[in-house]
């Protein structure tokens, strides 16, 4: 099991991240299908 943590400095940051990363397109081209389920997923603000 993996978990990842990210926090970004804005939303357009993530969206180009996830969208234009080199490794992220690596893996959707080629990884992806050994990926059996993605159980939860939460986007967190901090509140205080």
């Amino acid at each position: 099991r993996f978990v990842f943590v990210e926090h970004w400095a804005s939303p357009e940051a993530q969206h180009k991240h996830h969208t234009q990363g080199e490794h992220i397109l690596h893996f959707h081209a080629g990884g992806i299908d050994a990926v059996e389920k993605a159980e939860l997923f939460y986007n967190l603000s901090l509140v205080a």
